[in-house]
């Protein structure tokens, strides 16, 4: 994993690991759903890992989400 990440891309990702929601997180952070999509998308691959697990509207963190979001 390196060592710096994009500041809008952790801003996105805390706000759906909080909300539990990309509807919630856009609407919070008053942007597009695609864009909280996108840079959560964009975070993963830079990380290497998965930190979402999506169902349908659910949101699940996974382990290594579940870290990252302490």
């Amino acid at each position: 994993m390196r060592n710096s990440y994009p500041l809008t891309a952790l801003r996105a990702f805390e706000c759906v690991a909080r909300l539990k929601s990309i509807s919630a997180a856009a609407t919070e952070l008053n942007v597009t759903r695609p864009a909280v999509s996108k840079q959560v998308a964009q975070l993963e691959t830079a990380m290497d890992v998965a930190l979402l697990r999506r169902s349908g509207n659910a949101i699940q963190l996974t382990a290594q989400g579940e870290e990252l979001f302490d």
